[in-house]
């Protein structure tokens, strides 16, 4: 994933930003994030613009909150200070009203309102989605949650992550008008495995979001296997797991050609392109509805500022490949898996024959 708990406010505070009629538009009204499925944290996804963000945050395990996970910030390890709002909801989110059984696993951050796959669990030794206890817990939908708490907030859930062991889809589903009216970015978990009975899978979550204008940008894809091979002395793919689906409302794409932007959808929109580092979507948007000179200037210097930070990261990061393969030159093999996979994105230069 892009941009790093380190990068707090890298973007909201930078003075290019700061010198946009963007900054001083989120200043006034923050941008709403919810992150639903909050174990482990806050997902480090928002924190470059932290300050200008009223963040909600959903988790029904509350034990689970500060339970280590690679993508997501301890809440009792960062000064809550550093967005404009937060707000813990200790309540889960689902496709409707009422109560359900949570299944809490040995790793917490699998728990789930679904049952465990037992022939998965099995042949892929994951025993941390072993349920070593259940409670029941209040469930709603994000439609109703804003009706009863947020029906005067317009800017709640203007980008939206969701981690919710196999309950992705039904949750979405459960946020049919705010998908449709408020947001225009969602981080997903998707499947391609079912871990979970009766989960909705990677095809089902991307047919329903593209019916509702959200177009697929990017996967960060992760993977299982039953480790039969030496992974220290030999190479193997490995099963598709699952993966973090990042779908934007492009209002270039076909499918939103009758849907109206206004103005701070449009500004959204660059903002989370900037977040995720897809600087030539981001182009697209400055180019099309971006007319104030001023703005135009800065925010063109602000993603060669942010394109330059991510190209001296993986310069560092291959100086670092180069010097520990010198050093232990045996674990070159190793050092070279770690390196792709820290660095592995969404993009190519397959194209570029003159390098």
């Amino acid at each position: 994933m892009p941009m790093h708990a380190d990068k707090i406010n890298l973007i909201s505070q930078h003075k290019l930003f700061r010198s946009t009629s963007l900054y001083e538009e989120f200043k006034s009204m923050p941008i709403g994030f919810g992150d639903l499925g909050a174990a482990g944290g806050i997902h480090h996804m928002i924190l470059p613009i932290a300050d200008l963000v009223n963040c909600i945050m959903f988790e029904p395990n509350t034990d689970a909150l500060s339970t280590e996970h690679p993508d997501a910030c301890d809440i009792k390890k960062i000064n809550n200070n550093i967005f404009n709002e937060l707000r813990v909801v200790n309540s889960a989110v689902s496709d409707t009203n009422g109560t359900a059984e949570l299944k809490i696993t040995a790793n917490k951050v699998s728990s789930s309102f679904l049952d465990i796959n037992e022939e998965f669990v099995e042949r892929y030794k994951t025993y941390g989605f072993k349920v070593v206890s259940t409670c029941t817990a209040k469930t709603q939908t994000l439609d109703s949650i804003v009706n009863e708490k947020f029906k005067s907030s317009p800017n709640v859930f203007e980008i939206i992550k969701v981690d919710c062991q196999g309950m992705e889809k039904k949750i979405l589903s459960g946020a049919s008008e705010i998908l449709s009216s408020r947001c225009l970015a969602i981080l997903s978990e998707v499947s391609f495995t079912e871990s979970y009975h009766n989960q909705a899978t990677f095809t089902d979550i991307d047919s329903y979001l593209k019916s509702k204008g959200f177009i697929l940008y990017g996967l960060y894809n992760r993977y299982v296997s039953e480790k039969h091979i030496d992974r220290k002395e030999y190479y193997t793919n490995e099963k598709l797991f699952e993966a973090d689906a990042l779908y934007f409302k492009d209002p270039l794409h076909e499918v939103n050609r009758n849907i109206e932007f206004n103005n701070r959808k449009k500004h959204l929109l660059i903002l989370f392109a900037l977040l995720f580092d897809y600087f030539e979507f981001a182009m697209d948007l400055i180019n099309k509805f971006i007319s104030n000179k001023t703005d135009r200037t800065n925010l063109v210097k602000l993603i060669e500022f942010l394109s330059t930070v991510k190209k001296n990261d993986l310069i560092k990061n291959t100086d670092e490949l180069i010097k520990k393969c010198n050093d232990n030159p045996e674990k070159s093999f190793l050092y070279a898996q770690q390196y792709i996979d820290k660095n592995r994105g969404n993009s190519s230069i397959e194209f570029m024959n003159d390098i």
